[in-house]
């Protein structure tokens, strides 16, 4: 078999200001063997940690995905860099004075990333829609919530991942994932049209959510209030990952 598909490009974002920054995003994609050659002696002994094939292999697409958007945004980065996991988990980029951040999210055969300057706050998720995980996410969120995206023409699975990547891809800016109450991410609004909404929050005002809904998957990038992201340039990029079983 081929190794995975991998690709990162680089976006404008603005901010109504006027401030705007490169930002880099990338997907890796494949069920083939992930190739360990660009691990750091930190990520090669996480391997280690992982009980299942499956389970290592996500960990590893994740890598990818995080240090093509971080050479994307800044080059070689001077050599060999490692990412390793902070407190709750959350990436920390080890390469000296590069100030960079990372956010990684991970489903099924698929990888995403982000990466950004430390004074950009934004945070990725990747949800598949699928109609065993409705019952489970309505749990989790209010008849409300689901309404708002039902207007907006979403069937009830793809409303479900919606808001589920909405609220992980929050909680990744927030710090501590979904350890954050559920109701701390209460969507407020949503608005079209398709294929990127973008999602506001009740109780963060200062952080929106953009919406890449695909045919199987969605993609949430969660980012500063009111920020503007070219999304027709980034799109063709996520086909590997958003429509892809």
């Amino acid at each position: 078999m081929g190794g995975p598909f991998l690709r990162a490009v680089s976006a404008r974002l603005v901010l109504p200001e006027g401030e705007s920054s490169t930002i880099a995003l990338a997907v890796c994609r494949g069920d083939s063997d992930i190739p360990r050659t660009d691990l750091g002696p930190e990520e090669i002994r996480r391997t280690f940690d992982f009980r299942n094939a499956k389970a290592l292999q996500a960990y590893l697409r994740g890598r990818l995905a995080a240090k093509a958007a971080l050479r994307e945004l800044r080059g070689g980065l001077g050599g060999p860099f490692e990412i390793v996991n902070g407190v709750f988990g959350r990436p920390l980029v080890q390469v000296p004075n590069a100030d960079l951040g990372v956010s990684i999210s991970h489903h099924a055969d698929a990888a995403v990333a982000v990466a950004a300057p430390v004074g950009w706050p934004l945070g990725i998720d990747l949800a598949v829609i699928d109609a065993k995980d409705v019952e489970t996410i309505r749990s989790q969120v209010s008849p409300e919530e689901e309404s708002r995206l039902h207007a907006l023409g979403l069937a009830p699975e793809a409303a479900a991942a919606t808001l589920w990547a909405a609220k992980e891809a929050l909680s990744k800016v927030l710090g501590g994932g979904l350890g954050i109450g559920f109701e701390m991410l209460a969507i407020s609004d949503a608005l079209g049209p398709h294929p990127v909404l973008r999602l506001r929050f009740k109780h963060v005002g200062h952080i929106e959510a953009d919406i890449l809904v695909g045919a199987r998957r969605v993609i949430a990038l969660a980012m500063p209030y009111h920020a503007q992201l070219d999304w027709s340039g980034i799109a063709p990029l996520f086909d590997e990952a958003s429509d892809t079983a």
